[in-house]
C-alpha cells in the first residue's frame, strides 16, 4: 500500500498506522485519525484482497484497484467512480459521478445542464430524517411532480436540482450530530449521486465529471450585484 499520505499525519498516528495489524482499509483509515471519506484519494491500493471487507464510508477516487479483489465488498454506491479497475470489475461504477457537494461549483455559475439522482437515493435519505416527501417538495419550493421525477432519477433542470442539492444539505447540516460513518442505514450525501447532460442538438448527452470540470476551468464567474 502507498503510505505517502502518512506524511501529513502527526508522528504517534503515522506510527499506529505502521504498527497496525488488521488488513481492513476502513479500521486503517480511523487509526489516522483523519477524514476517512477521503483517505484513500489516488492510493494505490492495486493486488489488495478486499473480498468480504466493509468499505462504507470510504471513497476511491483516483485510486489504483488494478488486480484487487472485491467479490463480496460492501460499499457505498459511487464509491469506486473514478477509481482505475480491472475491466472486468466494471460492475462496480456508474455514470453517477458528481456528488452534490461536488456540485455547488456548477450551480453558482450560470452554466446550464440537466442532471439525474441516483434512483431511489432521494427516497432513502427522507426516510432516514423522517421527513414526507410533501414536506420536503415545499421545503425545497417544488412541485410533488418535481420532487418525483428526481425521486424516478429523471432528468431535472438545473433550477430544480438546485434547490433539491440545497434542500438536502442543509437537512444534512441540521442533523450533523449523528455518527456518519457508524450509520450504515444514513445516505452519505459526500458519494457521489449525479448524472449530468448537456443539451445537444440530438437531444440529452451525458457528459462525465471531466467535461463540466474542465468547462469551470474556462467558465466567467458571474459578476457581484451593485
Amino acid at each position: 500500500m502507498d503510505i505517502s499520505k502518512y506524511i501529513s499525519l502527526n508522528f504517534e498516528n503515522t506510527l499506529k498506522i505502521l504498527q497496525h495489524e488488521t488488513p481492513s482499509l476502513k479500521a486503517l483509515a480511523e487509526v489516522s485519525g483523519m477524514d476517512i471519506f477521503d483517505f484513500y484519494f489516488g492510493a494505490d491500493l492495486s493486488g489488495l484482497d478486499l473480498r468480504n471487507e466493509d468499505l462504507r464510508g470510504l471513497n476511491f477516487e483516483r485510486a489504483n484497484l488494478i488486480g484487487a479483489k472485491l467479490s463480496g465488498t460492501v460499499y457505498d454506491l459511487g464509491a469506486f467512480n473514478g477509481s482505475k479497475l480491472n475491466n472486468d470489475q466494471e460492475i462496480f461504477v456508474d455514470e453517477y459521478d458528481y456528488s452534490i457537494l461536488e456540485m455547488l461549483p456548477l450551480l453558482h455559475r450560470n452554466i446550464y445542464f440537466l442532471a439525474s439522482f441516483r434512483k431511489g437515493m432521494i427516497d432513502s435519505f427522507l426516510r432516514y430524517h423522517r421527513i414526507s416527501n410533501r414536506d420536503f417538495a415545499a421545503k425545497c419550493k417544488l412541485s410533488t411532480a418535481t420532487l418525483r421525477k428526481a425521486r424516478d432519477g429523471k432528468p431535472l433542470a438545473t433550477e430544480s436540482t438546485k434547490l433539491i442539492c440545497h434542500g438536502l444539505l442543509e437537512i444534512e447540516q441540521n442533523n450533523s450530530n449523528s455518527v456518519l460513518w457508524q450509520d450504515y442505514d444514513r445516505v452519505n450525501l459526500k458519494q457521489p449521486c449525479l448524472k449530468m447532460y448537456d443539451v445537444s442538438h440530438e437531444g440529452l448527452e451525458y457528459q462525465e465529471k471531466r467535461y463540466w470540470q474542465n468547462l469551470l476551468d474556462i467558465w466567467p464567474l458571474p459578476m457581484p450585484n451593485r
